[in-house]
């Protein structure tokens, strides 16, 4: 019989011969039947002679679940590699692990889960890993805040495998905080005595569930505005409302103070000039609004739009363009309606009050879409509002004048 191959379970092996080769199956008999009750039930598992080959290692073939049916001892290694080496807060990290076994042990076949400081990381547990070679990886891609992540990477074999499991070293990767910018919108130009709002925009380079908090400072030349001196970052978000009482230049700028995951950054200087009221024009408009936005990811929705004290004689002018605008323009005058009031269902006016709400009513307005309204009069110095809608984040909002007879915000006035 030297010389021969005979088949077990599911690997060749030379065969042996005489009764070296009767003790050898005497063994296996044996031991199937022992620990499995045979063969056909497959796990049993024949020893290696020390005459014969480290690849001759045999196994029966898998049981009815596909798993093996005997506890194993083969081991694993799992190495975890975290790519970029030097990430920031919100990129994208790749978490690579590759769980190898041995030559002529079974192919790795489980879980592998991946875990910060010993916290499973949310989208990175339980990923299937089944081998077709004696090397699986498993991939998972996420983002961390500014910090020190304590990354491994967990095998676990499926129940019955000959396979122990095997858990990475700890590999420390530092996540430094994402750099911002800092956008200043401000009217050119505004009227002694008329409030104008300045807003703040922060931005990343990288969006990511994480969105910069903490405060903006606004400055007029190198000195801190008083009442704006620490406004809260809402949404990407921060404004400073001003009326000045003279007329002057002054040069705005805004700061945003950072925080744990977010750089500071400043913005431009906006040029801010202003007039008193324009000349031969018998009044100005001091009319007010009110407003409340509900900011959705992709669209936002008003639930309050609300011009107050318009004045005998004035018209509230609306524009909306932009995708989920209900309407293009309309024109509203001054009235006495008794419907107008919190069950209102339209857009109304009553004792000097014009409410928009209605007509904007379940509207989903994208990001981009703008509303402006006007308010003017026959020879005044008109009042201008526009609201642009931004993606997670409250609109962006400016407040300015209009000219008598004119039509464009900020000039002439």
């Amino acid at each position: 019989m030297r010389g021969t191959r005979h088949w077990v379970g599911r690997t060749w092996q030379r065969g042996l011969s005489g009764s070296a080769f009767a003790r050898r199956a005497a063994w296996l008999l044996f031991s199937a039947t022992v620990l499995s009750g045979g063969l056909l039930n497959g796990a049993a598992r024949a020893a290696t002679p020390s005459n014969a080959s480290s690849h001759s290692k045999l196994y029966a073939p898998a049981g009815p679940s596909g798993g093996s049916t005997l506890p194993g001892s083969d081991s694993t290694t799992t190495v975890l590699e975290a790519s970029p080496s030097t990430p920031v807060t919100n990129e994208v990290v790749s978490l690579a692990a590759t769980v190898s076994s041995a030559i002529g042990a079974p192919y790795p076949s489980g879980e592998v889960a991946f875990e910060n400081g010993g916290v499973t990381i949310g989208g990175c547990g339980g990923i299937p890993v089944d081998g077709s070679g004696l090397s699986v990886t498993a991939v998972c891609s996420t983002s961390f805040g500014a910090s020190t992540a304590e990354l491994t990477a967990i095998f676990t074999p499926v129940g019955g495998s000959y396979l122990t499991g095997s858990v990475s070293p700890t590999d420390s990767l530092t996540v430094s905080p994402q750099s911002s910018s800092t956008n200043l919108d401000a009217s050119s130009r505004v009227i002694v005595g008329i409030g104008t709002i300045f807003t703040a925009t922060v931005t990343t380079p990288s969006a990511g569930p994480l969105e910069p908090a903490g405060a903006v400072e606004f400055y007029d030349g190198d000195q801190p505005i008083g009442s704006c001196l620490s406004q809260p970052l809402m949404g990407g978000a921060a404004t400073c409302m001003v009326t000045y009482r003279t007329a002057g230049a002054h040069a705005i700028t805004a700061r945003y103070v950072g925080d744990a995951n977010f750089t500071g950054s400043s913005s431009s200087i906006a040029a801010v000039s202003v007039t008193p009221t324009a000349a031969g024009a018998p009044g100005t408009i001091t009319s007010t609004m009110e407003w409340t936005f509900d900011y959705r990811p992709s669209y936002t929705i008003i639930r309050a739009l609300v011009v107050n004290g318009v004045p005998t004689g004035a018209t509230v002018l609306v524009k909306c363009h932009g995708r989920g605008c209900p309407f293009a323009g309309r024109a509203i005058g001054p009235a006495n309606d008794k419907r107008c009031g919190p069950e209102a269902r339209r857009i109304c006016s009553a004792n000097g009050t014009v409410v928009l709400t209605p007509g904007f009513d379940k509207h989903h307005l994208s990001a981009g879409a703008a509303i402006t309204v006007a308010i003017v009069r026959p020879n005044w110095t008109g009042k201008y509002y526009a609201f642009t809608m931004r993606a997670r984040q409250g609109p962006n909002i400016r407040i300015s004048c209009v000219a008598p007879g004119g039509t464009l915000p900020g000039a002439g006035c």
